[in-house]
Formats: C-alpha cells, sequence, structure tokens
C-alpha cells in the first residue's frame, strides 16, 4: 500500500492563521479541492504524500538532529519559544512538516507536551508558496509560461519528440504537459512502478529538464526584462521575512533559534535563483534550503545558504560564509514589503517591459482548466 500513516510520524499537531484563531481540519484549502478532482486508478486522488514519502521526510529531520543537536548542541530539544513552525495551508505540506519534526526531536517526545502548534494561512496571507490568485501582475506571469509556456520554439521539437513517444500525435489542445508529465514519472521511478513504454531515460532527463525551466519561467518570468518583477513577486515578500527574521535577531527582539517553513518546489527555485545558485535542476523530493546566522568574537556576522546539508557559494560572495552586509546589499533588491507587493501587483509594469506576453493571448478565450491552473501556484 503505497499511501498510508507512517506510525513512527505521528506528532499532533493543531494549525493557526496568523491572527491564532485555529484552523478547522474539516475544511480543506483551495489547493487540496484541485487535487481531489484528479481521482487515481488505484482509488486516491492526486497531490497525497506517500508513506514513502513521509519517510524521506523523516530522514530529512534526522539529518537536521545530527547537525543541530547531535554535533554542535544548537539545540536541545524541541521548545515552542526556540522553534518557530509554519506551513502552506495544503495537507501534504502539514504532513511533511509532521514527518520532519518526527525524525528532528521524535514524534514521543514531542507528543508528551500536547499538540505542536503551526502557523498557516490560507492564500490572502500567503507567502511560502507563490499565489498567483491575489496578485493580477504574477498571474499574468504564471499564465504565460504555465498555460502557453510549452508553445514557445524552444519547447516544441522535445515536446512533439515526447507526445509521439507515448502515441499521442498532432494533438491542438490538452498537449502534453512537461511538469505534469514529470510529476508521474518521478513518482513512478520513484515508488519502482512500470513506466509507459519506450520511456526511456533520456527521455525522463529530457522531460526533466523541460519542466524545470518552465517552472522557472511561471517564478522568475521568461524574459530578463521582466526577472526582477517576476521573482520579487513570487518570492520577495518571503525574502523580506528573512531578512526581518535577521535583523530582529541582531536587535534582540526575535529570540527563536529556528525558523523552520515547510513549503513547496515554486518556493525553493526562486529561492535558489536569488541566492545565485544553480537553478537548471528541479529540486528533489524532500530538498532544504537553509540560512544560518553566525557571530564571530568580535561581533561581526556571516550568513551561511545551504542546500540539500552542504554550504553554497552565495550570490556576491567568495566564500561560504558570506559577511552579512555584503550578504543583504545583494539580496535586498529582491525583498518586497506587503505594500509594494499590492501596488506593483495591480500595476501595469508588464505591459511597460515585456508586451510580448500580451501578445501570446491576443484572441484567446480561457477555458475552465486553464483559468485554474493560472490561479494556482506554478508546478501544483
Amino acid at each position: 500500500m503505497l499511501i498510508r500513516p507512517a506510525p513512527h510520524t505521528m506528532v499532533n499537531m493543531e494549525f493557526f492563521n496568523k491572527e491564532g484563531i485555529e484552523l478547522l481540519p474539516s475544511v480543506p484549502s483551495r489547493y487540496d479541492l484541485h487535487y481531489q478532482k484528479t481521482k487515481l486508478k488505484g482509488g486516491s486522488t492526486s497531490g497525497l504524500l506517500t508513506t514513502y514519502g513521509q519517510d524521506q521526510m523523516y530522514l530529512l529531520g534526522k539529518r537536521l538532529r545530527k547537525d543541530y543537536i547531535d554535533n554542535i548542541q544548537f539545540l536541545d530539544s524541541f521548545d515552542p519559544n526556540l522553534v518557530k513552525l509554519k506551513t502552506t495551508h495544503m495537507k501534504r505540506t502539514k504532513e511533511s512538516l509532521r514527518c520532519v519534526l518526527a525524525g528532528f526531536f521524535g514524534a514521543e517526545n514531542l507528543n508528551k507536551n500536547g499538540p505542536v502548534r503551526v502557523e498557516s494561512n490560507d492564500t490572502r496571507d500567503e507567502y511560502l508558496v507563490p499565489c498567483p490568485n491575489i496578485c493580477p501582475v504574477f498571474r499574468q506571469i504564471n499564465h504565460s509560461a504555465m498555460i502557453h509556456g510549452s508553445d514557445i520554439a524552444e519547447f516544441n521539437e522535445d515536446r512533439t519528440l515526447l507526445e509521439e513517444t507515448l502515441g499521442k500525435k498532432h494533438f491542438s489542445k490538452n498537449r502534453v504537459r512537461f511538469i505534469d508529465c514529470r510529476d508521474d514519472l518521478i513518482a513512478r521511478k520513484t515508488h519502482g512502478l512500470p513506466f509507459p513504454e519506450h520511456i526511456t531515460p533520456e527521455i525522463i532527463d529530457m522531460v526533466d529538464k523541460n519542466a524545470t525551466k518552465l517552472l522557472f519561467y511561471a517564478v522568475c518570468g521568461q524574459h530578463e526584462a521582466e526577472r526582477l518583477v517576476a521573482t520579487r513577486l513570487s518570492i520577495g515578500r518571503l525574502i523580506q521575512v528573512f531578512l526581518n527574521n535577521i535583523q530582529d535577531v541582531l536587535k534582540g527582539d526575535n529570540k527563536a533559534k529556528m525558523q523552520m517553513y515547510s513549503a513547496h518546489d515554486s518556493t525553493v527555485l526562486p529561492a535558489m535563483s536569488v541566492f545565485g545558485l544553480d537553478v537548471t535542476q528541479w529540486p528533489p523530493f524532500a530538498a532544504d534550503l537553509i540560512l544560518e546566522l553566525y557571530e564571530d568574537n568580535d561581533k561581526n556576522h556571516y550568513v551561511q545558504v545551504k542546500y540539500l546539508g552542504k554550504p553554497q557559494i552565495v550570490r556576491g560572495c567568495d566564500k561560504e560564509l558570506c559577511p552579512l552586509d555584503k550578504f543583504l546589499e545583494e539580496i535586498s533588491p529582491f525583498a518586497i514589503r506587503e505594500d509594494e507587493f499590492q501596488e506593483v501587483c495591480h500595476s501595469n509594469i508588464l505591459e511597460v517591459i515585456a508586451k510580448e506576453m500580451l501578445e501570446q493571448e491576443v484572441g484567446e478565450i480561457e477555458d475552465e482548466e486553464s483559468k485554474e491552473r493560472s490561479d494556482l501556484a506554478p508546478g501544483l
């Protein structure tokens, strides 16, 4: 059975929005409702966290325990005053966080002190994942990539090859989508399920490459002229939260030692782009992106970014430990405050910098599927 709760990950959790109001488990998110529309042959719906996936998240938690408890004693155990938790309002990310916490702190230990409190907001207040439905400008960018992306000339040859390999020729509508196809193929490969006939490792690599490029276009824009605008709208509010957290720690206003966020591929990829990391490969399942703040004996401060547990050299720096002033100088242009976010979201900036994007949609009539996909976070 592929989908069942992993007993060693069962942690009691309660979810609250930023005002402290409890979120009822019986009220699904708009994303979960979207996934429930796709019924699979085995009887489940799409978008669920499998038992194997739960184990992978649990192992991530075990690795974090080794890094931050066993090796350097940064934490002793779970303390809600020292470890702050936030997740997107989606069943899968909530379960992922549960599994990581179980591996990190131990399910039995966590359950001794009652439910773990986690912040989770609906899309009006969500910044952990790009939200096209609340930002018209970003919706335009997302729509251009997710709906029209496969029509871009650079993808045509590969898409035709993929469709012919799958026995689907001469499609004028509902053509194979690289991101959806990648999700299916990677899930099959991970869980040892059979592939469609003639699907080779080379085909899988090609699908992954094109899916990654489309996701990048959706969250960071297709054109260099719109790159900063798109990136700020997709991930800029979270970058602002990161920078605020750093400043609050330095001022003594934030006593938490760790902020943990459970999010999505469409969160990780644009954040990697902001930090100047390689974005040519789709983040693997259970990918982790970590910012560490350091202080030396002379009260100098540094930031180290880790991806998949390994230190990275970030934008504008030549060493893994980046001086805080340099880090802020390089990263701050990508951050965006809420008031500016709202202003840019409802501006005509795309008409000014990328008229060709609008030309793709001349005469277009949006069907229900296209409308829904344009409103959903990229890659979900």
